[in-house]
């Protein structure tokens, strides 16, 4: 009856409410909020104690602090260092973005040309694999940190083109300056009539165009990297970008 159905609910509520609560309910909920970052800190504490304790180091390159100190020499804008970081991220930790698998070959060690080696879809780890544009990087003569310094030329590069700036030089060589394309001729720009990210794509960087005008090498041959390298990997980094935003 429906007084029976009452008196019974109440009675298993109430013995609900008597009995002992379960131990592992707070374990099991969401940790959310400042207890999340918390308990993170606590971790990874006790994860440091742990290979302090084993006399283990934890070392890994670590790509964004050459990112970091390029952005300081270069004058990067905050909101192109926001993009080209994000790129660079993309690039190394959504390993599955990247067509060259660039993360792989970092973090594989000293890449050797050793013939027998395949790590992965049959190439060698000493190259990386562009089967888009069907072309192949060889890395058998780079340690891991000059690929991360020719990787993070390429977010840079990457970023300047997405934010549409350009740095260029002051006419007397004195100064740099980021400018955002189209405002080359204003007044306080115009002096700055050297571009320092221009590439020919029918002359190698310095040679000059097709006015025999001739540029100075881009900034980032000018600061020693790999212009091949830099720009398959720049490729490598706009293409991961534009698939974050289609899964997105």
């Amino acid at each position: 009856t429906g007084t029976d159905t009452k008196t019974t609910l109440a009675a298993v509520t109430a013995q609900a409410d008597a009995s002992e609560p379960d131990p592992n309910a707070k374990l099991a909920s969401p940790v959310v909020g400042e207890a999340y970052y918390k308990t993170k800190a606590a971790i990874l504490e006790t994860e440091q104690l742990l290979l302090f304790a084993l006399d283990s180091r934890v070392n890994v390159l670590n790509p964004h602090r050459i990112l970091l100190n390029l952005f300081k020499t270069l004058g990067l804008p905050k909101h192109v260092a926001q993009i080209a970081f994000t790129g660079l991220t993309d690039l190394l930790f959504d390993t599955h973005l990247s067509r060259t698998k660039l993360a792989k070959r970092l973090y594989d060690g000293v890449i050797e040309d050793d013939a027998d080696d395949v790590s992965f879809d049959g190439v060698p780890s000493s190259l990386l694999f562009d089967n888009v544009r069907d072309l192949v990087l060889d890395l058998s003569q780079k340690t891991p940190l000059q690929i991360a310094g020719d990787a993070c030329a390429a977010s840079i590069r990457v970023a300047g083109v997405l934010c549409d700036v350009s740095l260029r030089m002051h006419k007397d060589g004195t100064d740099t300056k980021w400018v955002v394309r189209g405002t080359e001729h204003s007044a306080e720009n115009k002096d700055f009539d050297q571009r320092l990210d221009f590439v020919d794509p029918d002359n190698p960087p310095g040679f000059g165009n097709s006015r025999n005008k001739t540029h100075p090498s881009p900034w980032w041959v000018a600061m020693g990297f790999d212009h091949n390298a830099v720009d398959f990997i720049a490729h490598d980094i706009m293409d991961a970008l534009e698939r974050t935003n289609e899964d997105d």
